[in-house]
């Protein structure tokens, strides 16, 4: 049976490790792609002119890269909602063998450079703060032998360059470039150039070049009055996150809202941290995604729609939920119900766009009051302290519980030697959990539907084994036959057992309180001592509850020590339960039928049909295993 366990366990890691494994391969041919689609989108300008070719041999390059792009689209997996990318590809095709306006082609170039971002969660932004300190002696040493000190295209080492090099102060063909275009460039080099790929240098660096490099294409002038639309109540909502900064064009922005929105991109090219000092920019992200969402739904496209929903929830109002619950509980409390409600109404057979779009402006008022209330000043230092503070105590009290538990029932049953395995499986998975974050964040994206389903699957594993552990100690409560099973099978496979255990209660939670608390050290520069000091109030707390739950379990006596234990066990994996469930309703996995019920989140229990049925199902088998056991005692012996 432990073997079994064992095997299901490891199965269920192989499985979602092969799923990432097959998506980032199909991401990193969507980021080829990408970086074929911008040279495309720039270069094929000096090809073609009123319809006719002016350039043949810059022209033959950008019908070789047209062909490249639908043949690298082909070979995506053909999944139905993927048909629009082949057919994007198709009509660039088209457009550029019919020698279309340099225009057209940039247009349907970043329209389904677009669609590649959207569909594979393409990762366009740094994950933190570019240091653009460092940034000038970088350019000095790898960029200005070609490009020149001034960025002109003329360093000593370009007159013998065949092309010569890009004048990085050329604004005509810079404005076609985002930040990433220029990041992707400098990663991947370009064939046939000298343009070399700079991987000797971290991605930080690379991304800290491309804030730098687009600096030549400005003016000061245009900086300055970007600053000042930033002020603006109304302009300073263009670009809401990150990745707004370096996935927009000067050109697109011109397109939107003139000059103002190229001064702005400028501004925050050069002043990157005026975005993140914002809050609430967390809450600009959910409302990008909510508008998204209804756009896509006006559109007929419901599975875009329901995507794009879940994402403003996960992308965006849960990193910042934590804060919101302390200056504006019962808002907080409304902005979930309604975001729920929302995905669920996408998600039924017919959803009716008129409706979709009042309940969509609904929200968005509501996020825009969230928005005003964190940005209003009111999380103070010790607020960002017991945010903190909050944050730690409520993900990691669950773990310190089972811990506790089953460390307590090794050395109450004289099996001390043992606890090197507990240590173990807890060790393993705040490792693991630290590999995956640092693999979710430099080598690829893990969304946040795929990081909700992961969490809601290890807890319902982790439920399972509880629910198991907890009937088990229950069972083995008669101290002789406790006795018979110690001697007899507490053996290798039994205390590996107990470390995979030990690693679901701690792995479950680490991947998104890390990611959480980034979230929490970006928005708040300014008391980053005071988080680290809830961090430390947390961790103090968490170990006093471990050591007081560990002191009082061996002090019961056995009978009482195992079934105090069991019943322990048991509501905790009817927490898991709870939290699973409503995990992977989320990500999107399950549906959310609500019903009048109080919600308790420590406790798991959510006002929903699914939550509250998997939760009563457990409470029933718990009571007919009692029952069970009762009409065994009772049973008279022959």
């Amino acid at each position: 049976m432990e073997n079994l366990r064992v095997r299901i366990g490891l199965a269920a890691l192989l499985l979602m490790l092969t799923s990432v494994t097959t998506h980032a391969d199909e991401r990193a041919n969507a980021e080829n792609i990408l970086h074929t689609l911008d040279y495309l989108s720039v270069d094929y300008a000096g090809a073609v002119a009123n319809g006719q070719v002016i350039n043949a041999r810059e022209y033959a390059e950008q019908w070789e890269f047209t062909q490249r792009v639908a043949k690298q689209v082909a070979l995506i997996a053909p999944r139905p909602e993927q048909a629009a990318l082949r057919e994007k590809a198709q009509t660039l095709v088209s457009a550029v063998q019919a020698y279309n306006a340099a225009d057209t082609v940039a247009k349907l170039s970043n329209e389904l450079a677009v669609g590649l971002i959207e569909e594979f969660a393409i990762p366009i932004a740094p994950r933190t703060l570019p240091d653009l300190a460092g940034a000038p002696a970088l350019y000095v040493e790898y960029c200005a032998q070609c490009h020149g000190a001034s960025g002109a295209g003329d360093g000593p080492q370009a007159a013998h360059l065949t092309p010569p090099p890009a004048n990085l102060r050329d604004a005509a063909r810079q404005q076609q470039h985002s930040l990433y275009s220029l990041y992707s460039t400098l990663t991947r080099g370009v064939d046939g150039t000298g343009m070399v790929a700079f991987t000797q240098l971290t991605d930080a660096q690379r991304w800290a070049l491309a804030f730098y490099i687009s600096h030549f294409s400005m003016s000061p002038e245009q900086v300055q009055r970007g600053e000042q639309v930033m002020e603006s109540a109304t302009l300073n909502k263009l670009i809401a996150d990150m990745a707004g900064i370096t996935g927009t064009t000067p050109a697109a922005l011109r397109a939107a809202q003139g000059d103002d929105g190229v001064a702005l991109l400028a501004y925050l090219r050069t002043h990157p941290e005026a975005l993140m000092r914002n809050v609430s920019s967390a809450l600009d992200v959910s409302l990008t995604k909510l508008r998204a969402s209804a756009a896509e739904s006006r559109a007929g496209r419901k599975t875009q729609a329901y995507d794009a929903a879940v994402a403003s929830y996960l992308q965006g109002y849960e990193l910042v939920e934590t804060q919101l619950r302390l200056v504006a509980p019962e808002l907080a409390e409304q902005i979930e119900e309604k975001m729920a409600e929302y995905r669920e109404y996408l998600g039924g057979e017919r959803p009716v766009y008129d409706q979709v779009d009042a309940r969509a402006q609904e929200l968005e008022a509501l996020l825009e009051k969230a928005s005003a209330q964190l940005g209003s000043g009111s999380m103070t230092p010790l607020m960002g302290a017991f945010s903190a503070f909050i944050l730690l105590l409520r993900e990691g009290v669950e773990a310190i519980l089972v811990l506790s538990a089953i460390m307590a029932f090794l050395v109450k049953t004289e099996r001390r030697e043992s606890l090197r395995y507990v240590h173990a499986g807890w060790i393993s998975a705040l490792a693991l959990g630290v590999v995956t974050w640092i693999v979710a964040t430099q080598l690829f994206t893990v969304s946040g539907a795929n990081r909700e389903f992961t969490e809601g699957m290890t807890a319902l594993l982790a439920a399972v084994m509880l629910v198991y552990m907890g009937y088990w100690l229950h069972s083995n409560a008669n101290i002789q036959r406790w006795k018979e099973f110690i001697h007899s099978k507490l053996q290798g496979k039994s205390l590996w057992t107990l470390v995979f255990m030990s690693f679901l209660a701690v792995y479950r939670e680490v991947f998104e309180t890390i990611l959480f608390f980034e979230t929490l050290w970006l928005q708040m520069p300014e008391q980053h001592r005071e988080l680290l000091y809830g961090i430390a109030a947390a961790v103090l707390l968490l170990a006093t509850i471990a050591w007081g739950m560990f002191r009082f379990s061996l002090r019961l006596p056995l009978r009482q020590f195992f079934n105090v234990n069991a019943v322990l066990l048991f509501i905790l994996a009817v927490i898991f339960t709870g939290k699973g469930i409503a995990a992977l309703q989320e990500a999107g996995t399950f549906r959310i039928h609500p019903v009048s019920f109080p919600r308790i989140d420590v406790l798991g229990v959510f006002p929903n049909l699914e939550v509250l049925g998997a939760q009563a199902v457990l409470l029933l088998l718990a009571g007919l295993w009692l029952a069970s056991d009762r009409i065994k005692a009772n049973k008279p012996k022959a």
